[in-house]
């Protein structure tokens, strides 16, 4: 044979390689060509619907459209829940915990609204897996339920394909019902591809009022992008901001860090806020007592627009209490109210530090060992490294314990107070989760003075009057931490005083 003849002979067989290899190695093998064969809808994956068509005889036809994060807006047309600019960098940013975006194109009142992402998705899974029982050969379409249809189902793809999918009756003394697929998207139930039978379990999922595929998600953002919180209500503003440092201060009426377990509640109340039931529009909002309303809560996520909460009346048939979002008007049980009626004071911390355990990598303390040399340990590993030498993190965790526990009985403004010097200066070296630097805080603890011992930390103005024994118990661990062993030299020497032996690292 030719050199010639060769080198195409070789071509082509690298060329018929490179077409097994590129194509049909991604085409269904005989199992799973039979299995895609059962399918109601072969081929259909439930990530590449774009859009949805919910029509039944005599209702408004439900039209669902995936929004896309990067064009996600908020919503001020005459629909539900708006996101006020905040979903979008959740969804952007692939959140686990975010709602699949879905929003309402149909009906008008609805336009704009987002539906239930999770419901939706649910939906779309059910429909990729649905599986046929029987086919129907010859059937009579007014008989089956299908003339018309009791609901006809469109999908369209992302390649602009559209799948369709009528549903017809129920088969009696059976757990299935007969659809049809492709055809006529008249809805007359003629000039269907085919018809079979499908478990009747998927009804579930698609006999739904028009309103009952909104979303029951009230807040549509992630706690983690909250930045600012305005609660109005109680006569009075407060205003909570997220600092460099990731810790909430009261930034109105009052300039102070705010208590930690107290915003917590808060930010678990506004992202775990679910819809109990909507009010239809129309409502007199003067009898809701949303003109004004009784409380607003507003909050800046992620640099989109505010959020906005109206709190009015409690519903009358129960269940909660009447809240306005946007243009939506619902009905929820939440703990925002209470916190709406929290004074000014109560979100002070009275904690020495609102820093966790596991966040502190180095402490400090000058006053607590021979006079001009401090105490000074730092995070190695699992333990703790004092100086030159190794020790257990139990006496350390128990000094941070002691430290993160002790509340102030009040607080007053400490420049008032006239403070000696302070008899001990504790300093905390912690990265906060997120943090790009470390922070310090600086806790100096002052002469007890009427049955109380005054403490303040750097960069608060407000002193904080702590009982004597939660500053005995800090001396006490103190104490522990400077006397304990070396890690190698064996068991630490008991301390029947030890109070927080149940503390992690």
């Amino acid at each position: 044979m030719r050199p010639r003849a060769l080198v195409v002979l070789l071509v082509l067989v690298l060329a018929l390689g490179a077409f097994i290899w590129f194509y049909e190695r991604e085409l269904p093998g005989s199992e799973e060509r039979e299995e895609m064969a059962g399918r109601a809808l072969p081929g259909l994956l439930s990530d590449q619907v774009r859009a949805l068509t919910l029509e039944r005889p005599g209702e408004e036809a439900v039209l669902l459209v995936r929004a896309e994060p990067a064009v996600e807006t908020s919503s001020g047309d005459d629909g539900e829940l708006e996101t006020a600019g905040s979903a979008a960098p959740a969804a952007a940013a692939g959140a686990a915990d975010a709602e699949p975006l879905w929003r309402y194109a149909a009906p008008k009142r609805f336009a704009g609204a987002r539906a239930d992402g999770q419901v939706v998705e649910d939906l779309l899974s059910a429909l990729a897996a649905l599986e046929r029982t029987r086919s129907l050969d010859e059937h009579d379409p007014a008989s089956v339920g299908l003339a018309p249809p009791r609901l006809l189902l469109t999908l369209e793809l992302a390649g602009g394909e559209r799948q369709v999918l009528a549903v017809g009756g129920e088969v009696p003394a059976s757990n299935d019902m007969v659809v049809a697929r492709g055809g006529s998207e008249g809805g007359d139930g003629g000039g269907f591809e085919e018809a079979f039978l499908v478990d009747r379990s998927l009804w579930t999922d698609l006999d739904r009022e028009p309103g009952d595929w909104r979303s029951r998600q009230v807040f549509p953002g992630r706690r983690a992008e909250i930045e600012r919180v305005s609660l109005l209500g109680n006569g009075a503003e407060v205003v909570l901001v997220r600092r460099d440092t990731g810790a909430f201060w009261v930034g109105q009426p009052v300039d102070d860090l705010a208590d930690r377990r107290a915003v917590d509640s808060l930010l678990d109340a506004l992202v775990g806020l679910r819809v109990s039931r909507f009010l239809e529009a129309g409502q007199d909002l003067g009898a809701l007592d949303l003109a004004p309303p009784r409380g607003v809560v507003t909050v800046e996520a992620g640099g989109g627009e505010p959020f906005r909460l109206e709190v009015g009346a409690p519903a009358p048939e129960g269940g909660g209490h009447v809240l306005r979002a946007g243009t939506s008007l619902l009905v929820a049980e939440t703990p925002l109210v209470r916190s709406l009626l929290q004074s000014p004071q109560q979100w002070q911390s009275r904690s020495l530090t609102e820093r966790q355990i596991f966040e502190i990598e180095e402490i400090e303390v000058r006053g607590a060992a021979a006079p001009g040399e401090p105490l000074r340990i730092e995070r190695a590993g699992t333990d703790w490294r004092r100086g030159g030498e190794t020790i257990r993190y139990t006496p350390v965790a128990d000094l941070l314990f002691a430290l993160i526990e002790a509340r102030a009985e009040r607080l007053e403004v400490a420049a008032a107070l006239g403070l000696r010097k302070p008899e001990r200066v504790i300093r905390l070296t912690a990265r906060p989760q997120g943090a790009a630097s470390a922070v310090v805080e600086e806790i100096a603890l002052h002469p007890p003075r009427d049955g109380v011992v005054p403490a303040t930390v750097e960069g608060r103005a407000w002193a904080l009057l702590l009982p004597a024994d939660a500053v005995e118990e800090i001396e006490r661990h103190l104490a522990r931490v400077r006397d304990a062993r070396p890690a190698a030299s064996g068991a630490e020497p008991a301390d029947p005083d030890a109070g927080a032996a149940g503390a992690t690292p």
